[in-house]
């Protein structure tokens, strides 16, 4: 009877034991999780600004396409004024289209950092439940 209660405390012993590890790991995550949501949401908010930024390229280039559209029409532009003019606008718009290029290798690294992240959550998650 002695011996049984003794092994009943023991046992009990040990699953306090493993409770209090599992309420540390859950700790854990939680901060993991939190911190997690945080980069996440700070991605969010830098997409939308690179979003913004390439509204704002976007409406630079067709204001350059209607400047040369005008231009085309005008027949009081000398050819050479009209050339001159479409260097710079050539110009501006490979200016315009590095800024872009430059704007989409940040967007897929943010898009990637989201993906990894959500990664990292969902195993997270997943490694809880187990």
């Amino acid at each position: 009877m002695v011996n049984k209660k003794h092994e009943i405390a023991k046992e009990v012993t040990n699953l306090e034991a493993i409770y209090h590890r599992y309420d540390g790991a859950e700790g854990k995550f939680a901060k993991r999780e939190k911190h997690y949501k945080k980069d996440l949401y700070d991605l969010v908010e830098y997409v939308k600004w690179i979003t913004n930024e390439t509204s704002i390229l976007r409406e630079r280039v067709r204001k350059a396409e209607a400047v040369i559209s005008s231009l085309r029409k005008s027949g009081e532009s000398s050819v050479e004024s009209l050339l001159k003019t479409l260097y710079k606008l050539r110009q501006q718009q490979i200016k315009l289209e590095g800024e872009a290029e430059l704007l989409r290798m940040h967007v897929k690294t943010k898009e990637s950092m989201i993906k990894m992240k959500e990664n990292e959550k969902g195993n997270i998650k997943a490694s809880l439940e187990n």
